[in-house]
């Protein structure tokens, strides 16, 4: 089993999770992104440490009756985590122990059509990319841009 673990690439990005979906911005690109539950899922693992080459196992083991290709839909959406550089790999584990995940967040029976999206958005980019003290129209006030 190989081991693969990630760190989230902070004090650039930082996320909050809403009912199964994890809201991800990223301060340097303006970029804010929506993962799914399967996202949130490894979204959390990576946040707490974990190994994600188990991962594909530990949903096996729990999700016997699924057909996902568990593997490769941690591989996917890894790889776009790392392409949005939201994530960074870690050559070695990290020193906190792994927490044990929230598998109940994937619902009784996943399936796999469903899961795995990282829906990215920009329409905020201005405004996060702006800086509040010196960006700004003096009399207009935040949130007017200087023109």
């Amino acid at each position: 089993m190989m081991k693969k673990f990630y760190t989230v690439n902070r004090p650039m990005v930082s996320a909050e999770d809403f009912d199964g979906e994890t809201v991800v911005i990223h301060f340097d690109t303006g970029n804010y992104y929506s993962l799914d539950n399967f996202g949130s899922l490894l979204w959390q693992a990576i946040e707490s440490g974990s190994n994600l080459g188990q991962l594909p196992e530990i949903l096996q083991n729990h999700f016997p009756a699924a057909e996902t290709a568990w593997a490769d839909l941690v591989d996917k959406v890894t790889a776009e985590l790392l392409k949005e550089d939201l994530i960074r790999p870690l050559a070695e584990p990290p020193q906190k122990p792994s927490k044990d995940l929230d598998l109940t967040i994937l619902g009784p029976a996943p399936r796999p059509a469903d899961l795995g999206t990282v829906s990215k958005f920009d329409d905020l980019q201005e405004m996060l990319l702006m800086d509040p003290i010196h960006d700004i129209d003096d009399e207009a006030g935040w949130p007017h841009a200087r023109q």
